[in-house]
C-alpha cells in the first residue's frame, strides 16, 4: 500500500472513532438528562448567583416552573435571614471548588411557605464559566417526624423519670438495657449494678421459680404472637432490695417491634403492690384463723344467697344435715327444711330482708339426707355488700332436737295432769254443789267473768286457763263450813261470818299439794284481798297480791251483788258495776276495774 492510501486510511478510521465517540456522548448526555431531570432530588447549577439549570424536582419543591427559576437570583429562594450565609456558601464553592459537602438550609417556595432542605454542593464549570452545581434534598417531612419524635422521647422520658411505677427495658436475651430512676430509688441498686445482677439476686426463690418458667414458656411463645398482642401477661413477683427487704411488683410485660412485626426490645413495667400483698396476707390469715374457729364450734354456721342457696357453710351444718360439702353447695334450702316449716322460715328471712333486723329466735325442723327430723335453733341475720346492698343471709344454728323432744313429752305430761286436775276439780265442785247449790253456780259464773277480764288486759293463753281454771274452784274451802252456816236465810252473825271467812286458807290448804301449771293454791288464798291491805287472810297491798287474785277478786264480787243469795234478793249488775267503779284504786286494781267496767258498758257483757 502506498502512502497515499495508506494516509486516507488512517483519516477514515479517524473520522469513524469521532463519530462513534460523538455518538456516545450524545447517548450519556441523553441519559443523564433524563436522570436528572427525573431525579429524587433538585438539582441546580448556579453561575454569579443567578440559578442557570434546574430539574423538574426543584420546580415541584419550590412552587415554581422551571422557566420561572432559571435566571432567578438563588437568593430569592432562601428566606431573607439566611441569603447572606447562602450566597457567601456558593461563592466560596466557586472560587475553591472544594469537595462536596452536605449542610442544612431552608428554601423559600412561591406560596410563601418555608421547607427543610439537606444540600451539597460542588464547583464546575458552565458555558466555559465557574459554576457550582447543587443537589437539594426535601427533608420537610423528616425533620418534622424527628421534632415529633424528639418531643415523643422526651415525654416518655419525664414519664419514667417520674413516674413511681418501675420501667425497664430488655433486648430479646433478657439482658436489661435500661431502668427508669423509679427503679433505682426503690431497690436501692444503680442502674449499672441493677444491669449486671444475676435474676437469682434480684428475685425470691419462689418468683425465681414462677418467672423462669415464664421466660422458658411463655415468652417465646409471645415473641411468635402477633404484633397487635401488646401486653402479654401479667405476673406477681417479689424483688430482693439492697438492704435485703423485699418488695412486690405487679409485672406486665409488652414488646417494642419494627414495622415487620420483628421484636426489637421488651418493655417491662412493674406496679409496686407491697402494701396489698401485705394486706391481703393478713386477710388470709385473719380468714384462716376465724374459718379454723368455725370449724372447730359446736354451732352451725351457714350463709344462702337471697334465694335461699348455701353459699358457705362449717363442718357442723353437714354433719347436721348428713350431706358432703359438695353435696351441699349450692342446695336450696326447700330441700332439706321440713314442708310444714318453709312458710315460717320464709316469712322470718323476709321480715329480716325487709326491716334489716337480725332475728335472733328463730326455730324450724330439718330433714336430714337419711330422713332424719331435727330442730335446730338459731340467729339470722342480713348479709350486704359494700354498698349496703342486700346480698344474701347468715346464721348461727345449734341443735335443740332433744330439747324439743322433751318440750314435746312435758306437753303430753302437762296434758295429762291438765285432764287429772280438771277431774279432781270437777269432783270437788259437784261435792260443793250437793252442799250449796249456790256456791256452785258461783263459781262457775265468775270463771267465766274473771277469763273475760283477763282476756280484755290481753293476757296470754295459759295465763288465762289457771285464771278460769281458779275461779272454778276459788270458794272450794267452803266444803268444810257447816251446810245451815252456807244456806242460812238470814243475816249471819259475827261468828258465822269469821267461820265464812276461813274458806281462803283452808282451800289454799286444800289445793296446796296439787301438782299444776298454775299457782291454784296462792290465787284462791288471795282472792279476797285488797289494794289498800283491807281484805283477807293476809291483809296484802297492790303488787302483794298476784294478778290473777286481783282478776278474780272483781269477778267475784260482780257476781255475788248482781246474783240472788238466800239471805238477799240480787241488788243487780250496775249496782255492782257502780261498786267496782266507786273503789277502782282503793279496794280493786285499776287496770282490772277498768277492763271490767268496759266489757259490761261498752262489749255487751251479761252474766250466764
Amino acid at each position: 500500500m502506498n502512502k497515499k492510501n495508506s494516509k486516507t486510511h488512517q483519516n477514515k478510521n479517524l473520522a469513524d472513532i469521532l463519530r462513534q465517540t460523538e455518538e456516545r456522548l450524545r447517548e450519556a448526555e441523553e441519559k443523564y438528562s433524563i436522570l436528572v431531570e427525573n431525579a429524587i432530588y433538585g438539582v441546580l447549577i448556579i453561575q454569579d448567583m443567578i440559578i442557570k439549570y434546574a430539574n423538574k424536582r426543584t420546580a415541584e419543591v419550590s412552587g415554581y416552573t422551571v422557566r420561572e427559576l432559571i435566571g432567578m437570583p438563588i437568593v430569592n429562594l432562601v428566606p431573607p435571614n439566611q441569603a447572606p450565609a447562602a450566597a457567601e456558601r456558593i461563592s466560596q464553592r466557586e472560587k475553591n471548588q472544594p469537595l462536596s459537602e452536605i449542610f442544612y438550609t431552608q428554601m423559600l417556595c412561591k406560596d410563601g411557605t418555608v421547607r427543610d432542605i439537606e444540600m451539597s454542593g460542588k464547583a464546575c464549570t458552565y458555558g466555559g464559566k465557574p459554576a457550582v452545581i447543587a443537589a437539594a434534598k426535601d427533608i420537610t417531612e423528616h425533620k418534622l417526624a424527628e421534632k415529633l419524635i424528639k418531643q415523643s422521647e422526651e415525654k416518655y422520658r419525664l414519664l419514667a423519670e417520674h413516674t413511681k411505677d418501675l420501667v425497664w427495658l430488655m433486648d430479646v436475651d433478657m439482658n436489661i438495657t435500661y431502668v427508669s430512676p423509679s427503679v433505682e430509688r426503690l431497690t436501692g441498686y444503680s442502674a449499672d449494678e441493677i444491669k449486671k445482677l444475676p435474676l437469682e439476686k434480684l428475685l425470691t426463690p419462689a418468683s425465681l421459680k414462677k418467672a423462669s418458667r415464664f421466660i422458658s414458656l411463655s415468652m417465646p411463645k409471645a415473641i411468635k404472637a402477633s404484633f397487635k398482642d401488646l401486653i402479654f401477661r401479667t405476673q406477681e413477683l417479689e424483688f430482693i432490695l439492697k438492704n435485703g427487704q423485699t418488695l412486690w411488683g405487679e409485672c406486665s410485660f409488652s414488646f417494642i417491634r419494627d414495622d415487620q412485626g420483628n421484636v426489637l426490645s421488651i418493655l417491662g413495667e412493674a406496679r409496686d403492690i407491697t402494701e396489698r400483698k401485705l394486706a391481703e396476707e393478713k386477710l388470709h390469715q385473719s380468714e384462716e384463723r376465724y374459718r379454723t374457729i368455725l370449724e372447730d364450734i359446736q354451732e352451725g354456721y351457714f350463709e344462702v344467697d337471697l334465694k335461699g342457696n348455701f353459699t358457705f357453710f362449717n363442718d357442723t351444718v353437714c354433719r347436721a344435715l348428713g350431706y358432703s360439702r359438695d353435696e351441699l353447695m349450692g342446695m336450696n334450702n326447700q330441700q332439706y327444711i321440713a314442708p310444714e316449716e318453709l312458710k315460717k322460715v320464709f316469712d322470718a328471712y323476709h321480715r329480716i330482708y325487709t326491716t334489716g333486723e337480725s332475728n335472733k329466735e328463730l326455730a324450724w325442723q330439718i330433714t336430714g339426707k337419711d330422713g332424719t327430723k331435727k330442730y335446730i335453733e338459731g340467729f339470722v341475720s342480713l348479709l350486704k355488700d359494700a354498698s349496703g346492698k342486700p346480698t344474701g343471709f347468715r346464721g348461727i344454728t345449734h341443735e335443740i332436737t332433744e330439747r324439743k323432744l322433751a318440750e314435746e313429752k312435758l306437753q303430753q305430761t302437762l296434758e295429762s295432769l291438765r285432764r287429772a286436775i280438771g277431774t279432781t276439780i270437777q269432783v270437788l265442785v259437784s261435792a260443793l254443789e250437793s252442799r250449796d247449790p249456790y256456791t256452785a253456780g258461783h263459781q262457775v259464773r265468775v270463771a267465766d267473768i274473771a277469763r273475760a277480764i283477763a282476756t280484755e288486759i290481753g293476757l296470754d293463753k295459759e295465763m288465762i286457763e289457771g285464771i278460769r281454771m281458779a275461779g272454778v274452784i276459788h270458794d272450794i274451802g267452803k266444803l268444810s263450813i257447816p251446810t245451815e252456816i252456807l244456806t242460812k236465810p238470814t243475816k249471819l252473825t259475827d261468828l258465822e261470818f269469821s267461820l265464812i271467812k276461813q274458806h281462803a286458807q283452808i282451800g289454799y290448804e286444800m289445793l296446796k299439794n296439787i301438782e299444776s301449771p298454775w299457782p291454784l293454791a296462792n290465787i284462791v288464798l288471795q282472792h279476797h284481798e285488797r289494794i289498800n291491805g283491807s281484805g283477807y287472810p293476809g291483809n296484802l297491798k297492790e303488787d302483794e297480791i298476784l294478778l290473777e287474785s286481783r282478776i278474780l277478786a272483781v269477778a267475784d264480787v260482780v257476781e255475788a251483788m248482781a246474783s240472788h243469795r238466800p239471805y238477799r234478793p240480787s241488788l243487780g249488775i250496775e249496782f255492782a258495776l257502780e261498786e267496782i267503779e266507786k273503789n277502782s284504786g282503793i279496794l280493786y286494781d285499776a287496770l282490772v276495774a277498768d277492763a271490767c267496767l268496759r266489757l259490761f258498758r261498752e262489749k255487751g257483757y251479761q252474766l250466764t
